[in-house]
């Protein structure tokens, strides 16, 4: 009975030693919408951890690795209706941190895990247009910028936010950074003045706070002239986008080698900052192509060497990645099923 017990045991530890590996959690479009999926950060072992009917997208792991915040379409009817939530990292207790009619665009965790950084649209002119912070235990929200605002995180330091928007009003999304609490904004990257023909998005804080992650993107403008001596522009991508790293200490920038045409949809740190997790189109000319789809990928900043960590159907976005250092078990199962922590297991099979 004892050898019995001694195989079974072994078997649930090689059993669990692959199931406890969620690195990277990410959002993917499968049988008609989005869901949220995590997976080991080598790309084994792609678990779906929520299964709901309609839209959740950008999710961001908590400091600790414990939670994972996130986007849900709470009106599927209504175009712009997406909202804040928050779960644990199994994909349970599932609780909303907004409600409104609106649209929640991207979020961060402050460095402690406490609070969550929102940027919010209305779909019609309102009070929730800006960037809020909402205190996770209380459910408080404390507006800190009325602007329109495309990307955001938090500082290693929780002293400074770095986002990406037009403060200006040129028509030209830039890189930006504020005090925590609002104040003090002023941009990172001077912006391309009068040109309009490019736009930076996606920062990303690096571990050490002394780099900022981000992606560049070209602009073909045109430009239309009306008898009143009005002027018109019109944007639209070029095609070419750039996957740059900014060094905060010298005002240097490192552009990886990544080819040109991949279109990202987001870009995040990875291994610490040796390594950069994206998830890109990889033939902007092709983006229409349905049999094509978004996949994720990872870029070794020292050797310029970028694997593909995901390969099935589905158009990937907003990949995140966690530390080992985090105290999260990860012990993650798929939707619907209940997860179990290995000392559970091993109680249960020793009595």
């Amino acid at each position: 009975m004892r050898i019995l017990q001694t195989t079974l045991s072994l078997s649930l530890i090689l059993f669990f030693t692959a199931a406890v590996s969620a690195k990277i959690v990410f959002s993917a479009y499968k049988n008609g919408n989005d869901n949220i999926y995590v997976m080991g950060d080598d790309g084994t072992n792609i678990r779906q951890i929520t299964d709901y009917p309609h839209s959740e997208v950008d999710p961001r792991w908590s400091p600790d690795g414990t939670q994972i915040a996130f986007l849900r379409d709470t009106n599927p009817s209504d175009t712009v209706h997406r909202n804040t939530f928050i779960m644990n990292a199994d994909g349970t207790n599932v609780r909303q941190l907004t409600n409104y009619r609106g649209n929640d665009r991207k979020l961060a965790f402050s460095p402690d895990g406490k609070k969550l950084l929102v940027s919010s649209m209305p779909n019609t002119s309102g009070p929730m247009l800006g960037l809020h912070v909402i205190d996770i235990e209380s459910g408080d929200i404390q507006k800190i910028s009325r602007h329109e605002i495309y990307g955001v995180d938090w500082s290693p330091n929780g002293k400074e936010i770095v986002y990406a928007n037009d403060d200006i009003s040129l028509t030209e999304d830039n890189i930006w950074i504020m005090n925590a609490d609002g104040t003090n904004a002023r941009p990172l990257i001077p912006p391309i003045i009068r040109k309009r023909t490019m736009d930076r998005r996606y920062p990303r804080w690096s571990p050490d706070g002394q780099q900022i992650l981000h992606i560049e993107t070209d602009k073909i403008v045109t430009e239309t002239k009306f008898p009143n001596g009005a002027i018109s522009y019109g944007r639209r991508s070029a095609g070419t986008f750039r996957y740059r790293i900014y060094n905060l200490n010298d005002g240097e920038t490192q552009t990886l080698n990544v080819p040109e045409g991949w279109s990202p949809y987001s870009v995040a740190w990875m291994d610490g900052q040796k390594s950069v997790l994206f998830c890109a189109f990889d033939d902007y000319e092709h983006r229409l192509d349905h049999n094509r789809w978004t996949q994720i990928y990872k870029y070794d900043v020292a050797s310029g060497t970028i694997t593909q960590l995901t390969h099935d159907r589905g158009g990937k976005r907003g990949a995140d990645w966690i530390s080992d250092d985090a105290s999260s078990v990860t012990s993650v199962s798929p939707a619907g099923k209940r997860s179990v922590r290995w000392g559970e297991l091993k109680k249960a099979y020793s009595d």
